[in-house]
Formats: C-alpha cells, structure tokens, sequence
C-alpha cells in the first residue's frame, strides 16, 4: 500500500508530465495563437500547366486563422483543376476536406487510397482519391498531407504524426494540406492522367 505522501508525489508526477504533453499537443484549441511557418510556394508554370490565382474567401481564411492558404486555377491542353494548399504548423492545417465539401452540398460517390508515381526518391506517395456530385455535377478530387517527407492520405494519422514530431521536435517543422479538384470527372482515363501529371508537378516542386 502506498503512503500518502507516495501517492501525492506519483500524483504530481504524472499532473506534470501530462501538462508537458499537453504544451506541445497539435489541437485546433491550443493552436489557435500558434506562429505561423512561411507558406508554400508553388509556381504559376508547372510543365503543361498555367496557373491563375483565386481570392481566398474571407469566411475560409477566418476558420484558419494561423494558416497560409494558396488557391489556384491551373489549365493545361486536355482541361482545367483547381489546386489548394494549406501551410502551417499546428493542427488547424491537417483539416478534413470532406467537411468543408459537405457543407457545400457535395455528395461522396466513392473514397479510396491511391498509390502515385510523382518521381520522388522516396517512392510513391498515397493520396485520398473521392468522386464527388453537387446537383448533375460531378468531380474527382485528390488530396494528401505532407509533414516534412512524411505522407499521409488521412486526417488522424496525419495529427498524430504532427503530434509525434511536436513532443520529439518541438514546433517547426512545417505541415502542409493538398488538394487538386478535376471538374465534371469521375473516375475516367483522362481525369486519372490529369491528377496524376498535376500531382508530379506539386510533390516535386
């Protein structure tokens, strides 16, 4: 049986190692005030690729407030995509993007992971691959997180990552979102071939 005085110390042993924790644990709550990194840069010319920016709406901007947000139109000779990267280094980067999609009235058709070839060292690279419906309107959507050269095509294993990296590195390595979008695709050739070049061009910039 353990002495009171036992008790009290194991007690504030493990208050203070639980705060220590907490300091660095990557949540939404915590983060908020969090210093954001530099955010990514990405050319407006990527192979075939010829990009335009777009404005980032207000109302998205506010639900990430330590984030940088860059969001653009790319065309290429067989169509268009849009491409959105979120940069940062709390949590509020690693967000889900079926949430935002939803609220918008898209409709998930199918959701898979998908290995990809982008050229890297390091091998292929799993991305979330969803066919998605608004209305008659169809599209197909890649996206995956990137903490350093870690990939993730989820959102939990991707915070527990950052988590992991914040309690043996401390804050500083930066933590990034991607998402391409092909319009009024499913999961065709075509669209497969577009997310795939478009992919190349972003994962190895």
């Amino acid at each position: 049986m353990l002495f009171g005085s036992t008790r009290l110390g194991l007690l504030t042993a493990l208050i203070g190692a639980t705060a220590a924790i907490a300091a660095r644990m990557p949540t939404i709550q915590t983060e908020a005030r969090a210093d954001s990194l530099p955010g990514a840069s990405l050319a407006l010319s990527l192979g075939q690729w010829k990009g335009t920016e777009i404005p980032v709406p207000t109302d998205v901007q506010k639900a990430l407030p330590t984030a940088h947000i860059l969001s653009r139109s790319y065309e290429c000779p067989t169509g268009s995509a849009n491409v959105t990267m979120v940069t940062g280094s709390d949590a509020t980067v690693l967000h889900d993007p079926h949430d935002c999609l939803r609220g918008e009235g898209w409709q998930f058709l199918s959701d898979q992971s998908r290995q990809v070839d982008v050229g890297s060292p390091g091998g292929p690279i799993k991305v979330r691959d969803v066919v998605m419906v608004k209305d008659s309107v169809h599209a197909r959507m890649w996206y995956w997180y990137a903490i350093g050269d870690e990939i993730f095509d989820t959102t939990l294993p991707a915070r527990l990552g950052l988590f992991r990296i914040r309690l043996t590195e401390g804050r500083g390595r930066r933590a990034e979102f991607v998402r391409l979008i092909v319009g009024g695709e499913t999961e065709s050739q075509r669209s497969t071939l577009m997310l795939s070049d478009l992919a190349r061009q972003v994962a190895g910039r």
